[in-house]
């Protein structure tokens, strides 16, 4: 499984998401929820 933590992004992907389109849903995940899976 790939994991990416996102958490904390670089420049590029701050610039990506700032400057997207503003029409497009944007979907979050709740960390706690899945803790005791990550752990």
């Amino acid at each position: 499984m790939k994991v990416e933590n996102k958490l904390s992004p670089n420049a590029k992907q701050m610039a990506g998401f700032l400057l997207g389109d503003t029409k497009t849903t944007i979907h979050m995940v709740n960390l706690l929820k899945f803790k005791d899976k990550a752990e």
